[in-house]
């Protein structure tokens, strides 16, 4: 995964993000230098858009790492980009 996958994508309803959403974000994140980026694809009534975290954010998207967001945020929200 690590080697093939171009992004992890974490889709964000701007409607129902709460204040906690970053924290809990940050707190399950497992970053790794040179690892994954982290796309976030957020998207509200009005406007929808991708923003790319900052390479201190890259992981490593192992079973674990994956599980753990699609646990918190839901498993529609949580998928890996190849291409």
């Amino acid at each position: 995964r690590l080697n093939y996958a171009k992004a992890l994508r974490v889709r964000v309803d701007g409607e129902g993000a709460d204040e906690k959403f970053c924290q809990r974000l940050t707190g399950l994140l497992q970053t790794m230098e040179n690892g994954c980026p982290v796309v976030l694809d957020f998207h509200n009534s009005v406007a929808r858009c991708d923003i790319q975290l900052a390479q201190r954010w890259a992981i490593n998207p192992t079973d674990e790492q994956l599980q753990e967001l699609k646990f918190a945020f839901g498993d529609d929200a949580v998928q890996l980009v190849f291409s």
